[in-house]
């Protein structure tokens, strides 16, 4: 293909990503966890939090990440609000598809770049990443620059660039230990060497915080049967389609992924994590780890029949109908979210003590930060099923306003917002945008209330 022409298709394949995850980082209210990650930020910039504090209130004490994220989320969200900080998301997962087209290039062939490209861009979980202000969304381009080294053969580098990953999301501590056994097994010790130079300082300066992380996942409840999870997380896995994947287990004897395992090793942990730690919330935000480093060698395997009669048909329809899934997936999360216009409106109109189970978001629309004791989360009244739960609302503090979820957004809270729907929620907001009502209820306590 013509050097022209090959660019200009690059070119057209990253505009189109980017308009596509335009359209998403547009259209999806305040997720959870990105809120928890903006706020933290904002509150370090504005010297409200100490991120190394051992106070049991730090949000950094069950963030699974160092502040690097939440600081850039925070900062571009003092300048220009939650759009402004997704744009720094939008821009790392951009970024990353440029890396990885760049480690096709280099290291494998220009004829496998547009399809690992595509495989990678249009994943559903590319486009949560693209399109929320999530610690994975930084990660990930971290992660790839350091593969991207270890093709260079500068495993310095790579393992510097390894190192920081790993500090932006704790998740990745797992495949790069796993790459990191694998070079100790070659006797090269400079990726080693370029891990260490980031990790010993980040541990040695957050200890306490780090023990509070440790305690934060050991101590925590798990009301769900062991069956529950393992069916959540076949369910989240398969949602996610991991399509390159799956195409790597079916060619696990061939020479090509003989030679480039370390892409499979992202992969690998990732089904090693969620299935032994039973974790399914995570999986949505972990799978392109594993998605973006496969589509490589799942791009080489497919391509390999391409002078197979029909071939071009048959791979037109397998992208065409890929995209189907994947989209369909995507569209159908913000078919369960109101608009931004309602929440952000209906919020900032709320006065007095508000029980939220996002209670991030609230603290960001109305201003306040973590401070501010009005605003109480659900999970500090209790969470979990037990017999006192339905007394934990009732003898807590008495509440103006509930803002919750009609459907499982967070499970762990799902009974307890089941009793605040059917006993305190008499008055719901009506309002003519589509499925509003089912997912936020804006409710109003009264001391009558009390007696149920």
């Amino acid at each position: 293909m013509e050097k022209g022409k090959f660019y200009l298709i690059l070119l057209f394949e990253i505009f189109f990503f980017c308009l596509l995850y335009f359209i998403f980082l547009f259209s999806r209210p305040y997720e959870f966890d990105e809120s928890l990650y903006i706020l933290s930020g904002k509150m370090i910039i504005l010297n409200q939090l100490d991120p190394l504090s051992s106070n049991y209130e730090n949000p950094f004490n069950y963030i699974f990440g160092s502040p690097l994220a939440p600081l850039l989320y925070g900062s571009f969200f003092l300048i220009g609000g939650l759009f402004a900080s997704r744009i720094v998301s939008l821009i790392s997962v951009i970024a990353s598809l440029i890396i990885l087209s760049k480690l096709v290039k280099d290291f494998f062939g220009e004829k496998y770049l547009h399809l690992s490209i595509f495989i990678s861009g249009i994943s559903a979980t590319t486009i949560l990443l693209a399109s929320n202000a999530l610690l994975d969304s930084i990660a990930i381009f971290f992660l790839l620059i350091s593969l991207y080294f270890i093709y260079s053969k500068k495993n310095y580098l790579a393992g510097i660039f390894a190192g920081i990953a790993a500090i932006s999301k704790f998740f990745l501590f797992l495949p790069f230990f796993l790459i990191l056994l694998y070079f100790l097994g070659k006797k090269d010790f400079k990726f080693l060497y370029g891990l260490s130079l980031i990790i010993l300082p980040y541990i040695i300066s957050n200890y306490p915080i780090l023990i509070q992380v440790l305690r934060f996942l050991i101590s925590r409840p798990n009301f769900q049967s062991i069956e529950f999870n393992f069916t959540q997380i076949l369910r989240e896995i398969w949602y996610s389609f991991p399509i390159p994947i799956y195409t790597c287990a079916l060619f696990l004897k061939d020479k090509i992924i003989r030679k480039n395992l370390i892409l499979l090793i992202p992969a690998f942990s990732f089904f090693l994590f969620h299935f032994l730690s039973l974790n399914y919330i995570s999986i949505p935000r972990h799978a392109s780890y594993a998605i973006l480093p496969s589509s490589i060698l799942a791009s080489i395997l497919i391509q390999k029949y391409e002078r197979c009669k029909f071939f071009s048909p048959f791979l037109l329809i397998f992208l065409l109908f890929l995209s189907y899934l994947n989209l369909s997936q995507a569209i159908g999360v913000l078919k369960n979210m109101p608009s931004y216009k309602f929440v952000e409106n209906e919020i900032k109109e709320i006065e007095g003590n508000i029980l939220a189970i996002n209670p991030y978001a609230v603290h960001l629309i109305k201003g306040s930060d973590l401070r501010d004791k009005r605003v109480k989360p659900f999970f500090e009244v209790g969470c979990y099923e037990h017999e006192e739960l339905y007394n934990a609302i009732v003898n807590s503090s008495i509440f103006d306003y509930a803002i919750i979820s009609s459907k499982p957004y967070f499970l762990e809270c799902e009974k307890l917002q089941k009793l605040v729907r059917e006993n305190f929620c008499p008055f719901k907001v009506i309002n003519s945008t589509n499925n509003v009502i089912q997912i936020y209820y804006n409710c109003n306590f009264s001391s009558k209330f009390k007696n149920f």
